[in-house]
């Protein structure tokens, strides 16, 4: 559900808000303002030029705010194993009872970690990075 907010300078207030929360999370470099057509405002954050996430406050003919929030998720491919060099690689995003984790099909290869989310781990993986 939208929320409605009965003031613009409120819901935006909220958006700025739940953006800087979410900028922070991600390590988003930069937060602006976007050219928007309608009678309202669009920001987004970006981390490197890419956009991560947005919101956006839209004012209707009644005068009501409707706050918009969203977060855009970037899956990344993985990328062949670093040590045999094979593409068969698996990813298991985790579960209450398993670790996220990303493992070579082919060869010992793997990383899985408790504490990192499989995108964590994607990240870890194509960069060729280990902790």
């Amino acid at each position: 559900m939208v929320p409605i907010y009965l003031d613009q300078i409120d819901a935006e207030k909220v958006g700025y808000e739940w953006l800087h929360k979410v900028a922070l999370e991600y390590e988003c470099d930069e937060i602006r303002p976007i050219p928007f057509e309608y009678d309202g405002r669009y920001v987004v954050a970006f981390k490197n030029d890419i956009p991560y996430a947005f919101f956006a406050v839209i004012r209707s003919e009644s005068n009501y705010s409707f706050l918009y929030k969203n977060i855009i998720f970037h899956i990344e491919e993985i990328q062949p194993c670093p040590f045999c060099g094979s593409k068969n690689v698996s990813e298991y995003p985790g579960s209450d009872m398993q670790a996220p984790a990303i493992y070579c099909d082919e060869c010992p290869a793997g990383l899985e970690d408790t504490n990192k989310s499989i995108e964590e781990l994607k990240e870890l993986w194509n960069k060729r990075y280990y902790c």
